[in-house]
């Protein structure tokens, strides 16, 4: 039963990842074009805010200056993931 529910949280994962690319279709942070497999989403979550997500590169989001601040404000309470392509 796990390896089914693996496989359908892969495929729902990618998925998700082909509609993010599809839809932002450049990178904000490097201006590049995106495509599914170097897509990255990054989800914040906050129980006051709501939650928030950014699309962008894997490249630019999954950088130590980014884990760095998200260092900052887990300690304010928010919380934190990061959605990319696992082959």
């Amino acid at each position: 039963m796990g390896e089914l529910r693996d496989f359908l949280h892969e495929q729902a994962t990618n998925q998700l990842l082909k509609y993010a690319a599809g839809k932002q279709m450049f990178c904000p942070m490097c201006n590049k074009v995106l495509d599914w497999k170097t897509t990255a989403i990054l989800e914040v979550s906050h129980e006051v805010h709501g939650k928030k997500s950014q699309v962008g590169c894997v490249k630019c989001v999954d950088t130590p200056a980014v884990k760095e601040r998200m260092k900052k404000f887990t300690d304010l309470g928010f919380t934190f993931e990061i959605i990319k392509y696992t082959p």
